[in-house]
């Protein structure tokens, strides 16, 4: 069996999140799991050189030469995934994945290349011969439409929406969890025989280690962090619920309070939460945003912390 799988979400903003991660991690485990009688095919945006280089960076050490191809497009597409460049740049990509004449195409983030110079292409002229998989995450855009569609963003609701009519005409869906199994069913009315849960993984780094004293001072001061910690990883995204974090943490006992800070793994401008700690009053000392942190710090955070929360 051949497959290809596009690791485009690696090159976009996604690579710095949660989808980004999961498909880096998804795509060696892959590699390191593919049965000797299976031949698979990594692609990724050779028109976007830097992002390409970082994918060859992590992905050469776990393939065989020849395994990672580039595929190439007009640039500046333009933000709203239309028009002949557009169709052009589909049409070009989809050839890259015709030539490898695979069994299956894997698509880990089908909803990639909204204001990004990239694009998961349209399927159409695929051959039959190829049969289509993406990874489903969530459906959380749709569910709350109100929060995320709304009329003002109707560029990117064009984009959402288009992309989900083409996600329904895919062969098989690797759900992440029940409940998106059953999003998809209810909301896509996809077939649940289609549709297959394969959870998320979690990376080997992410193990219970031991600090030193004097390393852990170390690492908290750089970070900010003065006292034991309550540990929250989000964003200011409706869906992660940071306001709510901030919430719980001010209706805690008050000695509780005084001797422990709020950490937030949140990447955003203080500006968006201080009025709210300000109405809350908590001060900055309590709550401490670390921005985008390296994997070395995030592992030390889910170590040192006295608990760590998803509201």
């Amino acid at each position: 069996m051949r497959i290809a799988i596009d690791l485009y979400a690696c090159q976009t903003g996604s690579h710095l999140r949660g989808i980004g991660r999961y498909v880096k991690d998804w795509s060696l485990a892959m590699a390191g799991t593919t049965p000797a009688d299976d031949q698979a095919f990594y692609l990724a945006n050779g028109t976007l050189d830097q992002d390409f280089e970082r994918v060859r960076r992590f992905l050469t050490p776990h393939v065989s030469p020849g395994q990672l191809k580039p595929y190439f497009h007009p640039a500046h597409l333009g933000q709203f995934q239309s028009g002949t460049r557009y169709r052009e740049a589909s049409a070009l990509i989809t050839q890259a994945y015709s030539l490898l004449d695979p069994d299956w195409l894997v698509v880990p983030s089908w909803m990639e290349g909204f204001g990004h110079p990239g694009l998961v292409p349209d399927l159409d002229n695929l051959p039959n011969s190829t049969r289509k998989a993406a990874i489903l995450y969530d459906l959380i855009p749709l569910i709350f439409e109100a929060q995320y569609l709304p009329k003002h963003l109707q560029s990117f609701r064009d984009f959402y929406l288009k992309r989900l009519e083409s996600l329904r005409e895919l062969d098989l869906y690797l759900a992440l969890s029940e409940a998106t199994k059953r999003d998809a069913v209810t909301y896509l009315g996809l077939d649940p025989a289609r549709i297959h849960v394969i959870y998320a993984g979690v990376s080997n780094q992410f193990q219970p280690r031991f600090y030193s004293e004097p390393e852990a001072l170390r690492m908290g001061q750089h970070l900010g962090i003065s006292k034991p910690f309550i540990f929250y990883v989000g964003n200011v995204d409706y869906r992660k619920n940071m306001h709510g974090a901030i919430q719980a943490f001010a209706k805690l006992p008050s000695p509780l309070r005084r001797s422990h800070q709020l950490v937030l793994n949140a990447v955003a401008e203080p500006h968006t939460f201080i009025r709210q700690l300000e109405q809350l009053g908590l001060n900055r000392d309590q709550v401490v945003l670390t921005g985008h942190i390296s994997d070395t710090e995030l592992v030390f955070l889910y170590n040192r912390c006295s608990v760590f929360f998803l509201p």
